[in-house]
């Protein structure tokens, strides 16, 4: 925030020369005007100012790469629909999770559920669809560097449970962020189990 200050301050002194500038030649012209001689004083050649722009603009950077992080990640589960199920749902009811029990919770209840889905021969946490999306969303989290030091989706719970409230507060939010762009891009690109009658 500081370097738009300074950008701006610069910018207003420079404007403010040129019109002390710009007043004193049309003065000159006046009295050269009066006195009925030519005017010898030019005009300045304007220089193109560069727009400042303000750092709000890096947030829209963060933007895209929230939505190119979570195209990546629907991408990769896109073609093993029997590795995702019902992952789409689960995305779309994440966000309402974390408002209502918050982050470590959340996840928490994630790893819980990816636990009792275990699939042979993966029998893996994570090739559940509630292990999928806990760890996208932690992924995302561990490379935002949120909390200080290596982190993974395999020690990301441990580092939450030990950061400090703001820590947490920021995890939270930028997951929520996340979700919205996981959720548009889970809805559009995977196929969700249909309803029986």
């Amino acid at each position: 925030m500081a370097t738009f200050q300074q950008n701006f301050k610069k910018l207003h002194k420079q404007k403010t020369k040129e019109k002390a500038v710009l007043g004193q030649q049309a003065q000159q012209i006046q009295q050269a005007q009066a006195q009925g001689q030519p005017s010898t004083v030019h005009p300045p050649v304007q220089k193109e100012i560069q727009p400042v722009f303000p750092p709000a603009l890096s947030s829209r950077n963060l933007a895209q790469e929230r939505a190119k992080d979570a195209l990546h990640a629907v991408s990769s589960i896109k073609d093993r629909p029997a590795d995702y199920g019902n992952y789409v749902g689960y995305v779309k009811a994440f966000p309402a999770n974390i408002r209502n029990l918050g982050l470590g919770q959340s996840l928490a209840f994630l790893l819980s559920k990816a636990a009792g889905e275990k699939k042979p021969p993966a029998n893996h946490v994570l090739a559940t669809p509630h292990g999928l999306l806990y760890a996208h969303v932690t992924s995302w989290l561990a490379k935002r560097s949120i909390f200080l030091g290596d982190i993974s989706p395999a020690n990301f719970m441990t580092r939450l449970v030990e950061g400090n409230q703001s820590e947490y507060l920021h995890a939270q939010i930028e997951a929520m962020a996340y979700l919205e762009w996981l959720k548009k891009f889970a809805v559009a690109e995977l196929d969700q189990p249909k309803e029986s009658d």
